[in-house]
C-alpha cells in the first residue's frame, strides 16, 4: 500500500516533505524556492503589472543593446 504525505508531489516529485501554514504559505524550503513561489504567485495575482515590468524591462535592455 502506497500513501502520499500532504503537500508532497506524488510519485514523480520531489523526496521532500513541504509543510504550508493557513494561509497555504509553505513553511521552510530554501530561500531560492520561496523567491520563486513568491513571484509566481505575484505574476499569477497580478498578470497586467507582470507584463508591464517585463516591458519596461525589455524596452532598458533593448536600449542598452
Amino acid at each position: 500500500m502506497s500513501e502520499t504525505a500532504v503537500g508532497s508531489t506524488g510519485s514523480g516529485g520531489s523526496d521532500r516533505q513541504k509543510l504550508y501554514d493557513e494561509a497555504g504559505n509553505m513553511i521552510g524550503g530554501t530561500g531560492a524556492e520561496q523567491h520563486v513561489e513568491t513571484l509566481v504567485r505575484f505574476s499569477r495575482e497580478q498578470p497586467l503589472a507582470t507584463a508591464l515590468i517585463a516591458l519596461g524591462v525589455g524596452y532598458i535592455l533593448g536600449k542598452m543593446i
